[in-house]
């Protein structure tokens, strides 16, 4: 059932403010991602963390997807259908562990490319 999958990539960014500007090849905006501040402490949020626009340097972001395919999905339904709704919180509640294993295995991975 399981039909595990990752899809991952590095793209160039810089920050402001609070936004995220993700850059193609050539320099230019491609998207950009807006972030909440903590309301307390030193009120940072997750653009603070990349090179801001004004410095003229780009840096990096690295962006994950992961699964555990749709196989799963489609036998947990099945489960909930006939009502084995033990058999279907348990597997339900293991494939939700898998993906996140995946994705912190992944994410170690990544932060070992990056160095």
């Amino acid at each position: 059932l399981l039909e595990a999958a990752v899809v991952y990539g590095y793209f160039p960014c810089v920050s402001k403010d609070d936004d995220l500007i993700v850059l193609d090849d050539a320099g230019n905006e491609r998207t950009r991602f807006t972030f909440p501040r903590q309301r307390r402490g030193r009120r940072l949020c997750l653009a603070d963390f990349f090179r801001p626009e004004e410095s003229g340097e780009t840096d990096v972001v690295g962006f994950q997807v992961v699964t555990v395919g749709s196989r799963i999905g489609a036998e947990t339904a099945r489960m909930f259908e006939a009502n084995a709704y033990r058999d279907y919180l348990e597997l339900h509640g293991l494939s939700v562990q898998l993906a996140e294993a995946l994705a912190e295995y992944w994410h170690a991975r990544v932060r070992s490319e990056l160095g």
